[in-house]
């Protein structure tokens, strides 16, 4: 089973030229797209626990995906998905907290 999620997200530059003399703002928009294998969330947080949850998810995140009936794997898949997807579309990676 997968958890897939798909953001897009816009960007507003300022670009300044110091030698030309100019200025203007530009519009980026990107999107980010990613797939996860519940299977592998499942066996990250039997492996490290709370340890993975809290260094992944916010407290109210893990409180709201523990209490979910479909299971809480699938809740944690869907959002770290989401959370992927969104380091994707503005090229942030995991350099970035995901909390």
């Amino acid at each position: 089973m997968l958890a897939i999620a798909i953001v897009s997200a816009g960007i507003d530059a300022y670009i300044s030229n110091r030698k030309q003399h100019t200025e203007r703002t530009m519009s980026c928009w990107s999107v980010g797209v990613d797939l996860t294998e519940v299977n592998r969330i499942r066996t990250l947080i039997e492996r490290y626990g709370d340890r993975f949850l809290n260094r992944v998810f916010t407290s109210s995140e893990i409180e709201y995906c523990k209490n979910k009936r479909q299971g809480s794997a699938q809740s944690f898949a869907a959002r770290y998905a989401a959370k992927e997807a969104v380091f994707n579309s503005t090229g942030l990676g995991l350099r970035t907290d995901m909390r």
